[in-house]
């Protein structure tokens, strides 16, 4: 009986010299189950691992952490975090700004959601804050640069550590965490916190 090879990998896993790791991270079902769910555009698997690629603008960390937010619930979270465990390993100076803040952007919000299933994922998040907030101050020019109408968004990393921090009591971070974030422009209720958080802190005072 003649066997049939399997078909070559191609797509954006081939493209982006990811099919090793396709074929040894995941197992067949994860893979189908990745192929199933993967649907930009409508395009399902095609895109993924058949389309003739010749070249991309996105680069291999701007891939899989989309790919990887595809995978954001409380099923899938398990590949999602090991997709954005490879894509941790492409991070250079060589690759965009813009691609390494998203990334950590997916790093901080799958992680956090993450974190009543595994406390690991509670250090990754704020790992993922710290990283995002050392490089806010560049990714702000950037964004001001390439913003015709002057509008800057919000930053996951400083709103995500200010909100853990405020439940843990530290205020006095909160509060630098919010001015930081504000003298780079990131939007944001920054007044709001800072204000609430001196309260906090003329409180604790007065118990004393």
């Amino acid at each position: 009986m003649e066997i049939k090879s399997k078909p070559k990998i191609k797509g954006l896993i081939g493209y982006h010299g990811l099919i090793d790791w396709w074929l040894t991270e995941f197992n067949e079902n994860e893979r189908d189950h990745i192929e199933e769910t993967y649907t930009p555009m409508g395009s399902g698997s095609y895109i993924l691992i058949k389309a003739n690629i010749e070249s991309s603008s996105s680069s291999v960390i701007h891939f899989l952490s989309y790919l990887a937010g595809w995978f954001d619930n409380k099923r899938d979270r398990r590949l999602a975090i090991k997709i954005l465990e490879k894509a941790e390993e492409y991070i250079t100076d060589e690759i965009p700004i813009f691609d390494i803040h998203i990334f950590y952007h997916h790093i901080i919000q799958i992680n956090y959601r993450n974190r009543l299933e595994n406390p690991k994922s509670f250090d990754k998040a704020i790992w993922g804050c710290k990283q995002q907030i050392k490089i806010g101050a560049q990714v702000s020019e950037a964004f001001k640069v390439d913003s015709h109408d002057g509008f800057m968004p919000r930053h996951t990393g400083y709103e995500q550590l200010a909100i853990i921090r405020e439940k843990e009591m530290q205020y006095q971070e909160v509060i630098e965490i919010c001015n930081k974030a504000k003298s780079e422009g990131w939007r944001g209720d920054w007044d709001k916190r800072i204000e609430r958080c001196e309260g906090k802190i003329k409180k604790q005072v007065g118990s004393f």
